[in-house]
This record gives C-alpha cells, structure tokens and sequence, in this order.
C-alpha cells in the first residue's frame, strides 16, 4: 500500500503528524503576483530535509481565497520539481472551486 493510501484509508487517524504548511514565496505587486519557483522548490526541499513528513500545498494565511484555479495548478505542478524523499505532499483543495478544478489538481 503506497503512503497515500495508507494516509487516505484512515484520514484523521493516519494524517501525518508534523504536517508544515506551505507558503508560496511569491514576487510583483498585487494584485496578481507571481510564483517564484526556484525559491518554492529550494522551501520544500529544505522543509523535506530538515524532517517534516509532509508538506500541505495551497496553504494559506488567509489570501488564499484569492487566487485562482490557474494559480493552483502553476503552484501545484511546480513542486513537482522538488526533491523530497519521503516527505508527503498534500494538497488543499477549495470546494468552491468545483469537482473538475479538483479533480484536475489533484
């Protein structure tokens, strides 16, 4: 059984425990900034060998309602670029964004 099968067989009981959340370091102005990629990558790997078991992707202090799907996915496939061991990347998905969005960033 794969790791995120493992997790998601039991969500509450298997969420990793030292789950970090994941800011998106960003350059530019608002309203639309831009996703500095080199930097996001450089976090997570650093987040990953520094020992965090997983890693929550779309975190938000409280703008995330602001961006948009197209944001996410830019967000989302960046970090597949990070070498990350065993550390577990999580994603947050919004509701209001609709089964297809989720479907599609997942």
């Amino acid at each position: 059984m794969s790791r995120a099968d493992w997790i998601l067989s039991n969500i509450i009981e298997n969420y990793p425990r030292d789950t970090v959340a994941c800011f998106d370091p960003v350059c530019g102005n608002l309203p639309r900034r831009n996703l500095d990629v080199p930097k996001l990558i450089q976090y997570l790997e650093k987040l990953a060998k520094n020992g965090a078991a997983a890693v929550l992707i779309a975190a938000s202090a409280g703008g995330g309602h602001l961006r948009t799907v197209d944001e996410l996915d830019a967000w989302f496939r960046a970090t597949t670029k990070a070498k990350m061991g065993k550390c577990v990347k999580m994603g947050l998905l919004r509701p209001e964004d609709g089964y297809e969005n989720n479907k599609r960033l997942a």
